[in-house]
């Protein structure tokens, strides 16, 4: 994950095509099969691991929106003051919002780390509906991205 401020990669449509045809097929056999176990467990392991691939590779296109441009711009978007952004305590909970350019959700993140230069190791402590993401998985993330604050270890402003 990175942030959205960033050069986006280069899109390998090629990469992206074979995917997409893969996804199509295993999905088709999936929905014309009348009984799952009738699939045979080689193509199981193989459907399973092409699924695990493109969910990582479409992670990999997920990034966090800057939430304090967003507050300049939109005059009803709301933000936590700074001061508590740059102060968040281990075991906290914040909400970041998360885009891959197509969806957007707003999602909880435990506070595990603090960095050096000040950003933020955190766990995503909810599923995403509609990002290829899991609960669990970790996120490296900056004040700027912080747009609520829960006050599970102590209340803030």
């Amino acid at each position: 994950m990175h942030d959205s401020h960033q050069t986006q990669p280069d899109v390998d449509l090629e990469f992206d095509l074979m995917w997409a045809t893969i996804w199509d097929s295993i999905w088709t056999e999936i929905f014309l099969r009348e009984d799952a176990s009738e699939v045979p467990p080689e193509e199981a392991r193989l459907r399973d691991e092409a699924l695990k691939a493109r969910k990582l590779k479409a992670a990999e296109d997920v990034v966090l929106v800057d939430g304090e441009f967003r507050h300049a711009t939109h005059d009803t978007f709301w933000m936590p003051d700074l001061d508590d952004r740059e102060n968040l305590p281990t075991g906290e909970s914040v909400q970041l919002i998360f885009t891959d350019g197509h969806a957007s959700e707003r999602l909880w993140v435990e506070v595990v780390a603090r960095a050096e230069d000040g950003s933020y190791l955190g766990l995503l402590m909810n599923t995403p509906v509609y990002l290829p993401l899991d609960a669990g998985c970790s996120v490296h993330f900056e004040a700027k991205h912080v747009i609520q604050i829960h006050c599970e270890v102590e209340c803030h402003g």
